[in-house]
């Protein structure tokens, strides 16, 4: 009996000590938590009121007035165009505190237009009438503000459902978004696209998943396979185009500044195919690792 309760006293003792250090973990953890939702309450409050840090002017508009223009048929489609007069304040430049008369057309559909509504923030370009009376036109809607509510809640539902591991999402992610912008700007100086977009490829491909699966066996796996997976998409597309004729770029006319739309399009396959293909690799890797090791 006496060994048995021993036993069981001890068992107890582990028991209360691993719930202690529960207790502990989940208090470390709740207060990060706290800790990073104010970071990201501050990093929005801040974005709400960043008029100053843009070069053009943007106006809070206070009242819009809508009129029916006309109506048109488009590709057997009947579409409605209003006019909108709107009035705002100025809120920042040199014009700021002013009020001023903007005007704005807009379609039924909205599809290469925008109606505008009391609150909304946009960008403007001014004029002057002969009598100096000041009015411009809207340029573009301010988004920023409701990029940076999206943004805040993408991380803290990362740190909420990853913890710590979810600074090496947000490390990873950084890291690839500086290094595309740097390729981006390289493609603009007349660097060919498509290099660009393999060395890209590498780069996403390791960082991405040593960022956040570590170095290590398992890794190393997934990143052979996603490249190799990648190499034979590319075969296997470049031969399709080969011997169907190639490919129709008349929906690309929109694109300004590439002389080159096969190699583009070649760029968007090989970065959009990056992602499903890794996806799976690293996927099928744990999974196979994991059935290793049992």
């Amino acid at each position: 009996m006496g060994v048995k309760s021993s036993a069981v006293n001890l068992l107890l003792r582990k028991l209360k000590i691993q719930m202690r250090k529960l207790k502990t973990q989940k208090k470390r953890q709740l207060f990060v938590n706290i800790v990073v939702l104010l970071l990201l309450l501050a990093g929005i409050a801040v974005v709400f009121h960043n008029y100053q840090w843009y070069d053009k002017t943007i106006v809070k508009i206070e009242s819009t007035e809508n009129s029916l223009k006309g109506a048109a048929k488009e590709s057997g489609r009947s579409e409605t165009y209003f006019d909108q007069t709107m009035t705002g304040i100025v809120i920042n430049g040199e014009h700021q505190g002013e009020r001023v008369v903007l005007s704005n057309k807009y379609s039924s559909s909205g599809l290469l237009d925008e109606r505008y509504q009391p609150g909304d923030e946009v960008f403007v370009k001014f004029e002057s009438d002969a009598a100096g009376k000041l009015s411009g036109t809207v340029t573009g809607l301010k988004r920023d503000k409701y990029m940076a509510v999206l943004v805040a809640l993408f991380v803290f539902l990362l740190f909420l459902v990853t913890k710590r591991r979810g600074l090496f999402f947000i490390g990873s992610l950084a890291v690839n978004i500086a290094v595309l912008t740097y390729a981006l700007h390289l493609n603009y100086e007349g660097k060919n696209i498509l290099m660009l977009s393999n060395g890209l490829v590498l780069f996403f491909a390791l960082t991405s998943l040593c960022f956040i699966s570590g170095i290590h066996r398992k890794t190393l796996i997934a990143v052979l396979s996603t490249l190799i997976s990648l190499g034979f998409t590319m075969l296997l597309f470049r031969i399709v185009m080969a011997y169907a004729g190639g490919v129709d770029y008349t929906y690309m006319e929109y694109i300004a500044g590439q002389n080159n739309l096969s190699e583009l399009f070649l760029s968007q396959i090989l970065i959009g195919g990056l992602g499903a293909i890794m996806d799976v690799a690293v996927t099928e890797a744990s999974a196979i690792n994991e059935l290793v090791d049992k």
